[in-house]
């Protein structure tokens, strides 16, 4: 006997709002494991003891680890925007949308281009949410 698989070709609808939000989680990790790293490698200019050393190479086998798990994550996130249907049927962001713009840029972590990537918009849409007042 022989058996096919079964392929659905259904796909997955996305908002912006939802990849928007994938993408600064990957950023956050990427942030988070670029500020270990230098701390682990600050570790390395301070090591005086064998136990140092031993420290040392634990905490860069884990950061090894770590830096696996992201780019996973990062590929699987490329993977599902490449499968997924994404469609955007208006060209107006949710409210939702514009307060987490706003407050991502007022926090420093973000700059107005890569909120307008993350947001599938134009840098001038986020130029007016993030100068304008405070969305509510």
């Amino acid at each position: 006997m022989h058996f096919e698989p079964i392929i659905q070709q259904q796909q997955q609808q996305i908002t912006r709002e939802e990849l928007a939000r994938s993408k600064q989680a990957i950023t956050e990790l990427q942030h988070h494991y670029n500020t270990y790293e230098a701390q682990v490698r600050m570790l390395q200019s301070n090591m005086k003891t064998e136990e140092d050393a031993i420290q040392y190479s634990t905490l860069m086998l884990e950061l090894n680890r770590c830096r696996e798990n992201l780019n996973r994550h990062i590929n699987a996130y490329n993977q599902l925007v490449q499968l997924a249907n994404v469609q955007f049927p208006t060209s107006r962001l949710s409210d939702q949308a514009k307060k987490e713009i706003y407050h991502f840029y007022h926090s420093g972590r973000y700059n107005q281009v890569q909120l307008a990537s993350q947001y599938g918009v134009q840098q001038s849409t986020i130029s007016k949410i993030v100068n304008g007042p405070q969305p509510v």
